[in-house]
């Protein structure tokens, strides 16, 4: 079973000091946890005016390592010129996917910029990673003010762009949302994260393996804002086949990245 985390990261966090942000160290801490690559964008996008310049910051980093780090570009659609950084993200830097923050660049997944930023990467083939949060609310500094990504806004956001490959980093609440409840969602090309969900507890990923099947979880760790073991764990303990859980370990992600 070969594990590729979807929801990974390189660089400084400006709310707290965070270990292994580095290529070497990220790559040291997938190895204690037998994880064999990892999709990363730059959390210095996330957090400069311009997010393009952590791009360019993410593809040196990665270039030494590309057989194990999958770099993610991240854009804030309202910014002039994303056609040129989307372009540059992918055809000179070799970027497989896209992330979008629309509480920290204060923009709606329903505005015609989201939506056109989010079309010209599909017709790219890249995959459209949404996370819901970074960090939990509890412990969230006080200068730190965005709240999480609803999972309405991303349903709608799907049915406006029903060719993209929407994936939901940091996913939760998935199993009273449209995309269980709506039988029009039910083949939505939406993905979800299960670092946030409970295998054993609330059981929660087993019903969701039950209701949209198989293809549509995939494993995340949000290293290093996270330590992996967890989502690793959660992993080990779902009763389901081998086959299916290769499918969450690395399979789902694979499939996206080749989209």
């Amino acid at each position: 079973m070969t594990l590729i985390d979807s929801n990974a990261w390189l660089g400084h966090y400006p709310f707290r000091a965070v270990r292994h942000n580095t290529p070497d160290g990220l790559l040291r801490l997938m190895d204690r946890h037998g994880i064999a690559r990892a999709v990363v964008s730059s959390l210095h996008s996330v957090f400069y005016a311009d997010a393009h310049s952590g791009n360019e910051e993410l593809a040196q980093w990665v270039r030494p390592h590309r057989d194990r780090l999958i770099p993610c570009a991240t854009l804030n659609p309202t910014f002039p010129g994303f056609e040129r950084d989307l372009q540059q993200c992918h055809e000179e830097w070799g970027m497989l996917g896209l992330r979008l923050f629309p509480a920290h660049h204060r923009f709606s997944l329903a505005s015609p910029q989201c939506v056109e930023v989010v079309q010209a990467a599909t017709l790219r083939k890249m995959h459209v990673a949404i996370p819901m949060r970074l960090e939990d609310r509890r412990q969230q500094h006080w200068m730190d003010a965005t709240a999480e990504v609803r999972l309405t806004e991303i349903a709608a956001l799907s049915r406006a762009c029903p060719e993209t490959n929407l994936l939901v980093l940091e996913a939760i609440g998935v199993e009273d949302s449209a995309f269980v409840q709506d039988p029009a969602m039910r083949d939505a090309r939406v993905s979800f994260e299960f670092s946030r969900m409970a295998t054993v507890l609330q059981r929660t990923i087993p019903t969701l393996l039950d209701r949209l099947g198989p293809r549509r979880l995939a494993f995340g760790t949000g290293a290093p804002l996270k330590i992996p073991g967890p989502a690793v764990l959660k992993l080990q303990l779902l009763d389901a086949p081998a086959e299916v859980k290769a499918q969450l370990a690395g399979g789902n992600m694979e499939r996206l990245l080749q989209t």
